[in-house]
């Protein structure tokens, strides 16, 4: 019996090592297969991006599987029999026979009834079985080769998730972390970089916040979302694209924490928080100005920012706070500006659960600080502050346009009034002070509606009708008051200044600003004009013998019309004003002659084709204006004349100018006729060799325009003329003065001083000794500021010559003549803004400069403005108003030096060169302004 217990014992260990060895097999399978699931799960969340939640519900699902797995493997290999280890004893042994499983099966009858032979049998097959056993190795019953296989099976796939690991370690390095540890912020893995700003933002509570992604690493084919999410769950908006790879979104009013990243498909960024500030912030600011009830403005609405607030004194506001938080209340400070030392506090008004209004009258400059508490308790960390700057209320402000701040004018004239006024919150009264100097003022209040910002007013002045005489000065000034209860609101404008002058006067300026060729052209024009008007009556007479008298309509309105035209320009010459005694005669001419033309105006508006005297009508009207017509060229032919003696005048003028010049440059080489022209005396002398080439040009230029003008003199009245003005010519080149302005030019360039003076003085002396020699005759005489040759007889004459030559010496800044003759004036009269032409270009120009610049208003002159070398067949020339009574004053800039000049000053300017009758005017109006201020 001890042979059965052993064999049986000997199964049950046998059953042991196999079962332990199925164990062992089953880890290794289990490992196997999860390890196959791990790499399924990683590709599948390499495809699907799983979330942090389902990848944690994967891990236990995984997890659950492997080890339910496991467990089944062991509880499988744990259920193992006696029965089964015999049965692979069996299969295991050499022999064919179930010696094992046969000796089991009978071992279990030991002890039973029997026979001996089945006793014996028994015996004989536990006997063989125990030996079957015995005869199996160990790694035969532990089944070493399976364990093998399994171990090599879960190495293989270690070994192929481990090479995967490797090419694709980007990926693996990022995906496995993944699933090790879900609850860890690991997006999933893209080509796509995101890089946010702000990493880590705040915002105010209720507040608003601009997020941004920059994006690279991939090209973008999704649409880019912000993803949201916080305790009510998670929220996607698609952001706006401010580049291909930038985008934007915006999270507004914003309460509550909350994370937020960028997604593009599966790509997405890391969650990045939001902190939500609970300190108390405006989020709105208005304020309401209600000026002072005085200034008549309406409400204004601000919003306080980086400008300050500007109001009226007096003035008061609201200021309104919106907060981002509920509010307790809040208090308002007002410090002064300088010390910052509180002036006063208010405390805010509660106006729902977020706004809070101050209010206050403002009074004065001051810094304005807002704290504002909300329902917790918490103080804003730093108070808002604003700038409250008062706005004064300016006093008004008047001007005078016209006349000008000193201006002439003769008794006679209408002087034009304009000026305005004007306030920053509107005008009470206006005042049009007007005064003769000596005499009390007069007040013209201006009627204007009450509270008016701006006030213009155009008026006139007659200064006939006040019976003002020459030498007395008028101001006027504008006076203007507004509303201010302070009464400081008053102002006056600067004062303008008109002096009367004769009308005398005023013909001495129109001279120094007339041309010669507008000098002539007046008579020209009214010639040509006239002509006109005989060639149309000439083609009525044509037509008027005729048969057939077809057309002959047409002409009498043609002539009509030459009628309307011819007469205007008459009547107009008729009452203009004569600046040189022989236009007197062209006046008195052009009435007479207007006197004619506008009886023949009706003569020819009642002529008619079946007219039968149509012919003989036609020739009184021609015989009539014949005989102006002889008149007319008489002194048109007297007016040529004048006109071209008058350009000699202006050669002889450049002359004179030429002397002086020279005289300029000897006193200036004077101090180097004993220092050697070297260093800066050499630059110097340069300077002054150019200016003698200068002087040299210009008296060529002289010579030859003398030469070319003289010849122009066929007149025999013009012989006396043409005859001194070629003897002078030749004067010139007899004492070879350009040879010696020549050998001053080299010297100088050369740096040899003394010999460069001397040279310029001996020019300088030949050419005084020109004058000298030739003062007997016309031209001499000239130089010197003489006209004694004469012309004719015809009245006016002389005197004309006499004014033309004063002007132009005027103009070149020679002696006057007649009354302005050793008064040492040294500048002729001349005075901007009197309405007549003159060009400074043109080589007959008899006027331009003068030291004043002051407008000048007298009587009306007809201004002209022909082309060069206009004759009589060009037609008229141009009409322009002259400065008369409704005429507007133009203020030419004619001070020495041009526009460029210093402004002059009662202290430099330069009297000498002002007329006597002028001087202490011209002082007062160079006076500094602070002296009119207060009128």
């Amino acid at each position: 019996m001890i042979e059965v217990a052993a064999f049986r014992s000997q199964v049950r260990r046998s059953r042991l090592q196999w079962q332990a060895g199925l164990i062992l097999k089953s880890v290794f399978m289990a490992l196997c297969f999860a390890l196959i699931l791990l790499l399924c799960y990683a590709v599948a969340d390499y495809t699907f991006a799983f979330a942090s939640e389902t990848r944690a519900n994967l891990n236990i699902a995984l997890l659950g599987i492997s080890g339910g797995y496991l467990l089944w493997l062991v509880a499988s290999s744990a259920l193992r029999s006696d029965l089964q280890m015999a049965q692979r004893a069996d299969r295991l042994s050499e022999t064919r026979r179930d010696t094992v499983f046969t000796a089991l099966q009978l071992s279990k009858t030991v002890g039973a009834s029997g026979t001996g032979l089945e006793q014996f049998l028994i015996a004989r097959a536990v006997a063989d079985g125990t030996n079957a056993l015995r005869g199996l190795k160990k790694r035969q019953v532990f089944p070493a080769d399976e364990v093998y296989n399994a171990l090599f099976a879960m190495l293989g796939v270690v070994a192929v998730l481990t090479l995967l690991g490797g090419i694709a370690w980007p990926v693996a390095k990022v995906v496995f972390p993944r699933i090790v540890y879900p609850s860890l912020d690991i997006p999933p893995y893209s080509r796509l970089q995101f890089v946010v700003t702000p990493e880590q933002p705040n915002v105010d509570y209720g507040g608003n916040i601009l997020i941004s992604t920059e994006i690279s690493g991939g090209q973008l084919d999704q649409p880019v979302y912000l993803v949201t999410r916080d305790q009510s769950g998670t929220h996607e908006s698609r952001c706006f694209s401010e580049s291909s790879s930038k985008f934007v979104q915006r999270l507004e009013r914003v309460i509550r924490p909350l994370e937020f990243s960028f997604r593009s498909g599966n790509a997405r960024s890391k969650w990045h928080p939001v902190e939500v500030l609970l300190e108390p912030r405006v989020t709105k600011a208005t304020a309401t100005v209600i000026p002072p009830e005085y200034s008549g403005l309406p409400t204004q609405n601000f919003v306080p920012g980086n400008d300050p607030l500007n109001v009226i004194p007096g003035s008061k506001i609201e200021l309104t706070l919106t907060s981002n938080r509920p509010l307790r209340g809040g208090r308002l400070q007002l410090l002064d500006l300088e010390t910052e030392v509180e002036r006063s506090s208010e405390i805010g008004q509660m106006r729902g659960t977020h706004e809070l209004t101050y209010t206050w009258v403002a009074k004065r400059d001051a810094y304005l600080r807002a704290h504002l508490t909300d329902v917790r308790g918490t103080s804003m960390k730093e108070p808002l502050q604003w700038l409250q700057k008062m706005k004064p209320d300016a006093a008004p402000e008047a001007t005078i346009s016209e006349p000008a701040e000193f201006v002439l004018a003769t008794p006679s004239v209408v002087v034009p009034l304009k000026g305005s006024a004007s306030d920053d919150l509107g005008l009470r009264r206006v005042d049009l002070v007007k005064s003769i100097v000596g005499y009390r003022d007069r007040f013209d209040s201006a009627e204007i509606v009450s509270g008016d910002p701006v006030f213009e007013f155009s008026s006139e002045l007659p200064l006939k009708d006040i019976g003002v005489e020459p030498g007395q000065v008028i101001e006027i000034y504008l006076e203007a008051a507004d509303h201010n209860p302070s009464l400081t609101g008053v102002t006056s404008s600067s004062i303008s200044r008109v002096e009367i002058i004769s009308e005398e006067d005023y013909a001495e300026m129109l001279r120094v600003r007339t041309t010669v060729a507008e000098f002539s052209e007046r008579y020209r024009l009214m010639d040509a004009k006239l002509s006109e008007m005989i060639e149309a009556l000439k083609a009525i007479e044509q037509r008027a013998h005729l048969e057939k008298r077809d057309g002959i309509e047409e002409i009498f309105d043609l002539a009509r019309d030459k009628n309307i035209e011819v007469l205007e320009i008459y009547e107009k010459m008729a009452i203009d004003f004569a600046a040189f005694d022989l236009e007197k005669g062209l006046i008195a001419q052009a009435g007479e002659t207007a006197v004619l033309l506008r009886a023949q105006q009706l003569q020819i508006t009642q002529l008619s084709i079946v007219d039968p005297h149509l012919e003989e009508k036609a020739r009184a009207m021609l015989d009539a204006l014949g005989e102006h017509k002889r008149e007319l060229v008489a002194e048109r032919e007297e007016a040529e004349k004048v006109s071209r003696i008058a350009e000699l005048m202006e050669l002889a003028a450049r002359y004179e100018a030429l002397i002086r010049d020279q005289e300029a440059v000897v006193r200036r080489l004077a101090p180097f006729e004993k220092l050697a022209g070297d260093g800066e005396d050499a630059a110097k002398l340069q300077v002054l060799g150019a200016e003698e080439r200068r002087i040299r040009a210009r008296l060529s230029e002289v010579k030859k325009s003398l030469i070319e003008k003289a010849k122009g003199l066929e007149d025999e009245t013009e012989a006396e003329f043409r005859q001194h003005a070629e003897a002078f010519a030749e004067r010139i080149d007899h004492y070879q003065i350009e040879s010696d302005l020549k050998q001053a030019r080299e010297t100088a360039e050369q740096g040899e001083g003394s010999q460069a003076l001397a040279s310029a003085r001996m020019a300088l002396e030949k050419m005084r000794r020109v004058i000298e020699d030739t003062s007997p005759d016309g031209f001499g005489a000239l130089c010197q500021g003489e006209c004694k040759a004469g012309l004719g007889e015809m009245p006016g004459l002389k005197e004309t010559l006499e004014q033309m030559l004063s002007a132009i010496r005027g103009r070149f800044g020679g002696r006057g003549t007649g009354s302005d003759q050793g008064n040492g004036s040294g500048q002729g009269v001349g005075v901007g803004g009197t309405g007549v032409g003159g060009s400074d270009e043109s080589g007959s120009l008899m006027g331009g400069h003068s030291p004043l610049n002051v407008p000048v208003f007298g009587p009306d002159r007809l201004q002209l403005s022909p082309p060069p070398g206009s004759t009589s067949s060009d037609g008229p020339a141009k009409a322009g108003r002259g400065t008369g009574p409704n005429a507007d004053a133009v203020e030419t800039n004619l001070l020495p030096g041009g526009a460029n000049s210093v402004p002059l000053d009662a202290e430099t300017l330069p009297t000498e060169k002002i007329p006597p009758k002028y001087r202490d005017a011209v002082k007062r109006y160079f006076q500094p302004k602070s002296n009119d201020s207060n009128p």
